[in-house]
């Protein structure tokens, strides 16, 4: 995705397994300002335990409402 100043990437991990969003701000110069990357849950299991789980999806909301 691409909007005035930033740009979005947006791809599987192969090593987590999971969504990943890297957005990079730009100033007007083109030079890049800001960059984050906001990563989709984890399946509960033998990695992550359930409360672990829950933990990551509220920290993802949090973020997603904070990035718009």
């Amino acid at each position: 995705m691409v909007a005035v100043n930033s740009l979005a990437i947006v791809y599987k991990s192969v090593t987590a397994g999971r969504t990943v969003i890297e957005r990079i701000e730009f100033d007007d110069h083109g030079k890049a300002v800001q960059a984050e990357a906001l990563y989709g849950p984890l399946e509960a299991g033998k990695v992550v335990g359930e409360d672990e789980y829950k933990r990551i999806l509220r920290e993802l909301a949090t973020l997603r409402k904070n990035w718009r």
